[in-house]
Formats: structure tokens, sequence, C-alpha cells
């Protein structure tokens, strides 16, 4: 009995020095910092090189599979052969400061035959941004005519269908001239006007587009709902030859105005209900055409109008 006993505590004693001997033949990374600190530093500063420098502290060969890191954060190269117990490896990479301004937080993460298999170090700093030029704030040009804008596009999004809306787009005269600016080919349903209408040489100024959804109708007086899309010119100086490159484009999308209904006419309202919402056309050749038709009915007391369809 004594004997068994002891067979068991050797036994046991064996197996907890087989486990321990393993954990320590597997690999493991120790980098020197796990912090590659940045300090302050300018966005015009350029590339700025970092390198982590780690150790194989585990008793197996260490092997990186991957190293990948956040924006603004390239990698360049790393130690891609094995690392031998108490060898030393590296890590190197660039941060791009530009536009990336303010605390930096970013990390690069490292892929290894570790348990576990993930390790993450980081670049920590602050990067102050540089001053902003009127090239930086007013992106957009017009060929070579001096004026630069924001945008040359407004995006006004859902607009229903008895609403008007005004946006603006930010504009500057970088020319040593005055600049007029009038427009053509604007559709009836936008005013546009300039304000100044008249730029002096490095002044900044507005375009202001006023959208009255109301008028945008169709050639029989019926109004367009949906997706829509205008486009109108910029004529500086009563050049209009050249001004058929000077295009703002509006997009929106004109929606039914429910609002003014009383709850009694909204229970009144047509409803559209479809036999299926989904058609699984399975698998199609290159150049097949596939026709499918979705039937609905209308469950409301009103007469029900499809306003407009769109496919993607």
């Amino acid at each position: 009995m004594m004997k068994n006993r002891m067979f068991l505590v050797i036994a046991t004693l064996l197996i907890f020095n087989i486990s321990g001997f393993a954990q320590q033949k597997k690999p493991a990374i120790s980098f020197n910092e796990s912090v590659f600190q940045l300090g302050t530093v300018k966005e015009q500063a350029g590339l700025i090189k970092i390198n982590y420098e780690f150790t194989n502290t585990g008793g197996d060969d260490l092997l990186l599979t991957n190293v990948k890191a956040d924006y603004g954060v390239k990698i360049i190269e790393w130690t891609k052969t094995a690392v031998v117990p108490g060898g030393k490896g590296y890590i190197k990479a660039t941060f791009n400061p530009t536009r990336n301004t303010g605390k930096i937080n970013k990390r690069v993460t490292v892929f290894a035959n570790t348990n576990p298999t993930v390790t993450t170090v980081y670049v920590q700093g602050t990067v102050t941004p540089k001053p902003r030029t009127i090239a930086d704030e007013y992106t957009r040009t017009f060929g070579s005519t001096g004026l630069r804008l924001k945008k040359t596009y407004l995006s006004l999004g859902n607009i229903m269908n008895t609403a008007v809306k005004k946006e603006q787009i930010k504009v500057v005269n970088t020319s040593i001239a005055k600049m007029k600016l009038t427009f053509k080919n604007v559709p009836k349903y936008l005013t546009v006007k300039a304000q100044p209408e008249e730029l002096k040489p490095n002044e900044k100024g507005v375009i202001e587009v006023t959208y009255n959804a109301n008028k945008n109708v169709k050639a029989d007086g019926k109004q367009n709902w949906g997706s829509q899309n205008a486009r109108f010119l910029v004529v500086i100086n009563d050049d209009m030859q050249n001004s058929s490159r000077n295009s703002i484009s509006v997009r929106s999308t004109i929606k039914e105005d429910f609002s003014n209904l009383s709850e009694k006419e909204l229970a009144k309202a047509p409803k559209i209900v479809f036999d299926e919402m989904v058609y699984n056309f399975g698998e199609a050749k290159q150049g097949d055409v596939i026709k499918h038709d979705f039937k609905f009915k209308n469950t409301g007391e009103r007469d029900l109008e499809i306003r407009h369809v769109k496919g993607s």
C-alpha cells in the first residue's frame, strides 16, 4: 500500500515536471520597449523612423508570421528568420504625421508562434497641426481662374416636397483682379446667388443655393420624387465661353410630406403590401437577362400612386 502511494507521488511530480518543461520549451516574445514615444512633433515633420527590438525569452525558436499596424504607421521590415532562445530580433516601421494630428495612440500588432499568438506594441505622442493655407482650406479650383472653393457639390439629403432648403459653398478669389460671379443652366427649382457678387483679390465669399422642392417638377407639371441630380455652371467675369467646366452639382432625395395629415387621414392612407420581399434568382451566367414581377396590393382606403422606383 505504501509503495503504491509513493508511486502516485512520484508520478504526479513527474507530470508537473514534464508540464513545466513543456512550458519552458515554448517561444516567448519580450520587447525592450512596448511603447515607442514620439514626443511632440509637427505635422510637416515628414516620416519618422520607428524601431522595436525584442528578445526570445522562451525555450524554443521564435518565428514572427505577420506584423500589421494602424493607419499612419507603415511596417518596413521585421526579423523573418527563426530567433533562437535568448536571441534578438527587430521590427522597423515609419510614422507619417500628415493628417494624423492630435494625440496619437497607434497599434502595431505582432503575430508569432507564441502563446498567445498576438502581441501588441504602440506608437504614442502628439502631432501639432501645420498652419492651414488657403489651398488647404479651399481645395477645389476651376482651372487657372483663381477661384477656389471648399467643394463643388451640395448633398442636401432628404427634402420634403413642401420644403425650401438653403446651403452655401464657401469661395475665395486668389487672383490679382476683381472677380464677378454669375450662373447659368440653373434649374427652375434652384435660386443661386453670390455674396458678394464681386470678389476683390483675396476676398472670401459664398455661393448660396436655395432649393425649392415643390418646383422640381416634370414636363407635365407633376412633382418629381426620389433621387434627384442637378448641375449648374459658374460664370466668372461674364466669360461664357470658358465656363463649361465650372460645374457645381446638387443632389437630393424628394420625399412626400405627410406632416399636415390628421390621425384620421393617416388611418385611411394607402398601404402597399408585397406578396414577397425577396426573389432569389439562383445561378446566372454573364449576359443572362432575368425578369421577375413583384406583385403588391393596396390594403389602405385611399388610392395608391407609385411615385418613384429605383434599383441598385
